[in-house]
């Protein structure tokens, strides 16, 4: 979360004498919290080497070979809760151990939205010997919950891990709520990645990297192979995934696809300008996608330089609706070999540029080269 210190605690084991520690384990946990203001755990019963305890826990675990932390985070509230989730952003790292095991916990905590609960998908010890459940609680539920299950010495342990990355993340979620963001676009939003097969994509494209560098709510509403919306079907496909949450900046970065099948620039700002007047009274940031190159897709430099003028047409667009508008083809974004598609260091570069631009974004459109870029309206972030 911008202007947010990640929490770093070190705690050592007051429970069990140490005799060595002999491995590391890298862990990811999440305080996972829903729009009501109820915040999710897991309750385990134990019966093993640390003793008989009934515990409550955040949800998380292991994070698995080759597997980034965001990806580890999300996948855990699925097979533990059922739960479809958004990163809001990084609480911490907490450094612990288990003497008893001879073990170095690395806790990465994450701050995340709770979207929607459906199956668990549970191992068959999680089932049977720790019999793992939901808790689904209050603030001050929860933390009267971690005090009663202090009774045993691996509940004291597990306390004082996670009570103050717990009140850290109620002094973040407890105040004003943040804006809520939706990307709108192709598949440079969706996170394809052309190294893979069609299904192919990224672990962290630049709405997932937005939601980290902002602790704003993204919505990554990307899609293989989409074109600028018009007035029929597509465009109420888009009214009905706006109408599925509540929207405070809508950022579009389309075109590509447009230029891709034929259409010059010219036609593809007019069908953008068609596009955003029928949105509505959405808050809104234009995006011009960065110009294509010569690669495995764009055999030619006809298209690179259609798709090099399409920045100022989108200005101007933006210039007539009094919106924002920002110009990725200044931000030096890499692309791949097809010459079309964001490599995973462009989407990182562009989650970082895109992250400055919202940062007090105010005032009028800013051109195509001006150094102000602005930001996407007072209070947005």
């Amino acid at each position: 979360m911008d202007g947010v210190q990640e929490l770093r605690i070190e705690l050592r084991d007051t429970q069990w004498p140490l005799e060595y520690i002999d491995h590391d384990r890298e862990i990811v946990r999440a305080i996972a919290v829903d729009d009501s203001g109820y915040y999710y755990f897991v309750r385990a019963s134990r019966d093993d080497e640390f003793g008989k305890a009934t515990l409550i826990e955040t949800s998380g675990g292991g994070v698995e070979p080759g597997e980034d932390l965001c990806g580890a985070v999300r996948r855990e509230l699925r097979e533990e809760l059922g739960a479809e989730t958004e990163i809001l952003c990084k609480l911490g790292v907490v450094s612990d151990y288990y003497n008893l095991i001879h073990r170095h916990n690395i806790n990465h905590y994450f701050l995340c939205r709770i979207l929607s609960i459906g199956e668990k998908h549970l191992t068959r010890d999680e089932v049977e010997k720790y019999r793992l459940s939901t808790l689904k609680l209050r603030y001050d539920e929860a933390v009267r919950e971690y005090e009663k299950c202090s009774d045993s010495r691996l509940g004291r342990l597990i306390a004082s891990r996670e009570l103050p990355i717990l009140r850290r993340a109620k002094e973040l979620s407890g105040g004003k709520r943040a804006a809520r963001i939706r990307c709108f676009g192709d598949s440079n939003t969706w996170g394809y990645d052309p190294r893979a097969c069609s299904s192919g994509r990224y672990p962290e494209p630049w709405p997932e990297r937005l939601a980290m560098e902002t602790g704003c709510p993204v919505i990554n509403d990307g899609r293989n192979g989409r074109t600028i919306p018009g007035a029929g079907q597509d465009m109420n496909r888009f009214r009905e995934g706006a109408a599925r949450g509540s929207t405070d900046l809508l950022i579009v970065m389309l075109g590509t696809n447009d230029l891709l099948n034929g259409a010059p620039a010219e036609e593809t700002a007019a069908r953008m300008e068609a596009f955003l007047r029928r949105c509505g009274a959405l808050r809104i940031l234009l995006v011009a996608p960065p110009p294509l190159k010569r690669g495995a897709w764009v055999p030619g430099d006809e298209l690179v330089s259609e798709s090099a003028k399409l920045s100022a047409r989108y200005w101007r667009v933006a210039e007539r609706m009094g919106i924002r508008f920002a110009d990725a083809g200044e931000w030096g974004i890499d692309l791949a070999y097809d010459g079309v598609h964001f490599t995973e260091a462009g989407h990182a570069r562009f989650a970082e540029k895109l992250a400055g631009e919202l940062r007090g974004l105010t005032g009028s459109p800013a051109a195509p080269g001006a150094q102000d870029g602005g930001s996407c309206g007072s209070g947005l972030l």
